[in-house]
């Protein structure tokens, strides 16, 4: 069973959202990082980066949202399991998510 194909322009506006993502994510303004990723994941629910860069902008919120560690850290745990699930050999998702597990591992210590 093949993933149906995503349709040209829907792959151009999910490329759009996640370089916009990128630069919001490089000003220090994750909440529309966040925001961005999600728009192109909803283009296109195949962009592996995109999954990527949203565990990374979500990782990122936890050290500002403590009250809201542990719903950042499920979903930035998904995410980067989209990543993975995406595209199997994400060495960076695999990485970050790695660094996630090991940042929580010692915060809850």
């Amino acid at each position: 069973n093949r993933e149906p194909e995503i349709p040209i322009h829907r792959q151009r506006e999910a490329q759009q959202a996640f370089l916009s993502g990128n630069s919001f994510f490089e000003q220090g303004d994750i909440a529309s990082a966040v925001m961005m990723y999600r728009s192109a994941i909803t283009s296109n629910p195949n962009h592996a980066d995109a999954w990527c860069n949203l565990g990374n902008a979500l990782s990122a919120a936890l050290q500002y949202n403590t009250e809201r560690r542990e719903t950042l850290y499920a979903e930035a745990m998904r995410a980067y399991d989209n990543a993975i699930a995406v595209n199997r050999k994400h060495v960076e998702a695999y990485f970050n998510k790695g660094v996630l597990l090991h940042t929580l591992e010692n915060i809850d210590e």
